[in-house]
C-alpha cells in the first residue's frame, strides 16, 4: 500500500489518537502526514486548558513524526467534516486516510450519521478506520 501522503483527520478524542498511533507505525521516513483538523459550525469555543492541551499534543504529535523523518503538515478548515475531509484527500492527493471512529453500530449510527462511513463511501483513496481499545 503507497503511503506517501497520509491523511489523518483528528478531532482530538480518544479515537483520532488512536488513528494517530496506527499513522506513527506505518508512515515512513520521507512520507508526508497531514493532521487535518474540521471545525464544525456548532463546535463550541475551546477553553483555555483545553486550547493548552490541544496545542501540546499537537507538539508532541509533531515531534514524534520529525523524529522519523516523516514531513507533517497541520490543516485546520471548516466546514462539515466528510465533505472537507474528502474534498482535502482529493486536493492533497492522498494516498491513504487513517481516521479514528466511535464504532457506532445499528439505529445510533443511521440516526446520528458517521463521519467515518461518509468518508469510506466518498474518498478518492483507501480509508483505514481505528477504533478505541475498549476498556
Amino acid at each position: 500500500m503507497k503511503t506517501d501522503v497520509i491523511l489523518c483527520p483528528v478531532d482530538y478524542s480518544h479515537s483520532s489518537s488512536a488513528a494517530f498511533d496506527l499513522v506513527s507505525q506505518i508512515a515512513k521516513a520521507g512520507n508526508k502526514v497531514i493532521l487535518l483538523h474540521v471545525a464544525g459550525e456548532s463546535d463550541k469555543p475551546l477553553t483555555l486548558q483545553d486550547a493548552w492541551m490541544q496545542q501540546t499534543e499537537s507538539g508532541l504529535r509533531d515531534q514524534i513524526l520529525r523524529d522519523n523523518e516523516i514531513v507533517v503538515e497541520h490543516m485546520t478548515l471548516a466546514g462539515e467534516p466528510v465533505e472537507v475531509i474528502v474534498r482535502t484527500a482529493k486536493q492533497v492527493r492522498a494516498d491513504l486516510v487513517v481516521m479514528g471512529t466511535r464504532g457506532r453500530t445499528g439505529i445510533s449510527s443511521f440516526i446520528l450519521g458517521s463521519v467515518a462511513q461518509g468518508v469510506l463511501g466518498s474518498a478518492p483513496c483507501t480509508v483505514v478506520t481505528v477504533r478505541p481499545e475498549s476498556k
